[in-house]
């Protein structure tokens, strides 16, 4: 087969050979056409629809197809829209000359189908003075409504527009600015047959030869689900913002008490609550132990401990040991007992929240948040608790276990240029997760990376073609859909990019048309700035999500102080590049080489690496003696 590579412009005549504008092929189509591969086709397609010449769309696992996008005047677009509309047209237009365009001409017709009713946003058409001409399905489906509900009427008068004077008088505005020939653009709530919707909203005026107004063209994309989508982004920030505040004074805390106490002393500064306690209730339930309180909680606590009071067993904290679950107490007047209704009436409780501080099944203690006010903890705060209760639980895990707590912030970011980069090879969905990352003599980085669901031979296709950041690819290890490879990588890859922020690539994954990219760095790390050096090498990179963690870093802590340069990477060359392994992976002259240095010293790195790590591991009473 010959290697000659035709040229865009090429390959975009077959397209117009093999069907008329609007009509999809395939690659393998196209390729026909040529005595060359179908990749190189392919590449060739995409630089034409980048170009905006060529329209595709993905059909099935694995396939597809492209086309030539059809075009169509204004005037076209004018004698469409009225020829579907007749008996509208006839009312907005009696008393002056009409015209009407032949039903018989079903190339247009067919053309205006297309689209007008068989897209998913809301569109319609407006005289220049707002009347409605017509409605797509999608907009009249919407609504509850027939054409017969709103042509002919006032666009401001339809039912999707009533929720407000002020939406109707936005709308006007919008149609008078339009009609003298501005594009109008805004997002607004409008009203439907079941729900409501944020829609992003635009007015485009159409003209004909003559520079005329002729149409207004309304159209609206639905976008509430990414409005909830931001909203529960500023939420997780939100949340963040008290995460961070509380993880870290946990993060230096030694003892439960200073846990408990910053956990107090911080939620009654986020949001004005009017006292808290930590504490645990005893095995049977009968008694409650505080470890510490903010606000006005102690002669509270003691009259609820009185001999007086119901039995514990039978209140919110106890309930919510038991299950693992938030309990809360919308409005204490609400409570079975007498007793307990007074004495939260005395001391001004309206609402109460009890929050089980556990992890992994296990239930450390409980968190108690009194509020002066019914209705205290709505859905947001009942989240915001939750995550801290499952936070402070691996806190008192860790405490308990002598663990070092790091906290970290998780990035999380897409990108369809790196996912496009990626198709060029496979369309199957997969995942590269990063095991580790070794600095090698010359100065470049050693990645070592497990992937699922792709074939050893489509990933080093992948890494060769796709990330010219990457070279030396060699497989380690492979079994079905899963393997190991190493790469060698620049300081071009996102990896090294998140490094010089202290930070780790953990996982790239390949779904559908995008990559998601997560990395972990530092809790202060200046997300906006990670954002704008990655997109010097990807432009359309966005952070999608923000989250705090706590990890408990012992042994790595203890790898990084105890062990020098050359031990670990002896040790992570040795451990990642299957030296371990039977048989083994690589040799010790292998790695030694990849190091620069010689055997010998290579085996004397890693046996006193292994030593420190035995140290630690069996926690022998004699130190080692230092190299």
């Amino acid at each position: 087969m010959s290697s000659a590579s035709p040229s865009p412009a090429t390959v975009l005549n077959a397209v117009d050979t093999l069907a008329p504008a609007g009509t999809p092929v395939t690659t393998t189509e196209v390729a026909a056409e040529f005595d060359c591969t179908a990749r190189t086709i392919y590449n060739k397609l995409d630089v034409l629809v980048n170009q905006g010449t060529l329209e595709t769309k993905k059909v099935g696992a694995r396939g597809r197809v492209w086309w030539r996008p059809t075009e169509q005047s204004s005037d076209e677009l004018y004698d469409a829209a009225h020829s579907l509309a007749p008996s509208a047209h006839s009312r907005l237009r009696e008393g002056q000359d009409s015209f009407q365009l032949s039903m018989e001409n079903l190339g247009q017709e067919d053309l205006y189908e297309l689209i007008f009713n068989q897209t998913f946003h809301f569109i319609g058409v407006l005289e220049p003075n707002g009347t409605l001409i017509d409605a797509n399905e999608a907009a009249l489906s919407f609504g509850g409504l027939t054409r017969e509900d709103v042509v002919g009427e006032p666009f401001w008068e339809a039912y999707w527009w009533q929720l407000s004077d002020g939406t109707q008088a936005q709308l006007r505005d919008a149609i008078d600015r339009a009609a003298d020939g501005e594009f109008v653009r805004f997002e607004v709530e409008v009203q439907g047959a079941d729900r409501t919707a944020i829609i992003d909203f635009s007015l485009r005026p159409v003209s004909n030869e003559h520079g005329e107004i002729i149409l207004l063209v309304p159209e609206g994309r639905d976008i509430t689900d990414l409005k909830e989508r931001e909203q529960q982004l500023q939420r997780i920030d939100r949340l963040n913002t008290v995460i961070r505040a509380i993880v870290q004074t946990v993060a230096r805390a030694e003892t439960r008490k200073e846990v408990a106490q910053a956990v107090c002393d911080t939620l009654l500064e986020f949001d004005a609550y009017q006292s808290t306690v930590m504490g645990e209730l005893s095995s049977l339930f009968d008694d409650f132990e505080p470890w510490a309180m903010a606000g006005d909680m102690e002669t509270y606590l003691d009259e609820m401990l009185d001999q007086k009071a119901p039995p514990l067993d039978e209140g919110p904290a106890a309930h919510a040991v038991r299950t693992g679950e938030l309990q809360v107490q919308h409005d204490l007047a609400d409570l079975p007992y007498d007793y307990w209704k007074h004495l939260a009436d005395t001391h001004g409780i309206r609402s109460y929240a009890s929050v089980p501080l556990g992890y992994e099944g296990t239930v450390y203690g409980v968190l108690g948040v009194y509020a002066d006010r019914s209705e205290a903890f709505n859905q947001e705060k009942q989240r915001i608790l939750t995550e801290l209760g499952e936070i402070i639980g691996y806190a008192l895990y860790a405490l308990e276990r002598r663990d070092v707590l790091d906290p970290t912030a998780e990035l999380e970011f897409r990108s369809a240029e790196i996912a496009r980069l990626c198709r060029t090879e496979t369309d199957a969905d997969f995942e590269l997760a990063l095991d580790s990352t070794v600095s090698l003599s010359d100065g470049t980085e050693r990645l070592f990376w497990a992937v699922n669901g792709l074939s050893p031979q489509i990933v080093r296709s992948l890494v060769e073609s796709g990330f010219p950041s990457a070279s030396d690819f060699r497989l380690l290890k492979d079994v079905e859909e899963s393997a190991r490879f190493h790469v060698t990588a620049t300081d071009q890859s996102i990896a090294a990019i998140f490094d010089t922020f202290d930070g780790e690539l953990q996982t790239v994954t390949i779904k559908d048309d995008t990559a998601t990219v997560i990395g972990r760095f530092p809790e202060t790390v200046d997300s906006t700035t990670v954002v704008q050096a990655i997109r010097e090498q990807y432009s359309d990179i966005e952070l999608v999500a923000q989250r705090r963690l706590l990890t408990p870093t012992y042994l790595r802590q203890f790898v990084d102080e105890e062990l020098t340069d050359r031990q670990q990477a002896a040790l992570q060359l040795a451990y990642f590049g299957g030296y371990y392994e039977r048989p083994r992976l690589k040799t010790g002259d292998e790695l030694a080489a990849e190091l620069g240095i010689s055997r010998q010293t290579f085996h004397y790195h890693l046996r006193r690496a292994e030593s420190t790590v035995f140290y630690h591991l069996f926690e022998q009473a004699a130190a080692l003696p230092s190299d």
